[in-house]
């Protein structure tokens, strides 16, 4: 684990308190399905207004920062639009280019 993901971790640790082990399996969970099914775009991509996702990692920055951080980037709905407040609607995961 490179020196910025443990930095993540452990930030997380200390913001989420109690709520620690549910944040750190829902960031294992999300990654575990993009790595079992690479190429369904549902698991490269989380609604950031999700209920269950913001109540168990998408509340702490720091939880964003991990993922950020493990690759996904802030992306906006299909058609352009951002979520409220003007903030993206989405983390993606992009597809790696093997070639």
């Amino acid at each position: 684990m490179t020196e910025a993901l443990r930095s993540h971790v452990r930030a997380l640790r200390a913001e989420s308190g109690e709520k620690f082990d549910a944040a750190l399996d829902t960031c294992k969970t999300l990654l575990q399905n993009v790595l079992e099914q690479p190429d369904e775009a549902k698991f490269r991509t989380i609604r950031l207004g999700n209920a269950a996702f913001h109540q168990r990692l998408g509340q702490f920055p720091s939880g964003i920062a991990l993922l950020r951080s493990l690759g996904f980037e802030d992306a906006n709905a299909a058609d352009g639009s951002p979520g409220g407040d003007g903030l993206p609607a989405y983390l993606a995961l992009p597809v790696a280019d093997a070639a």
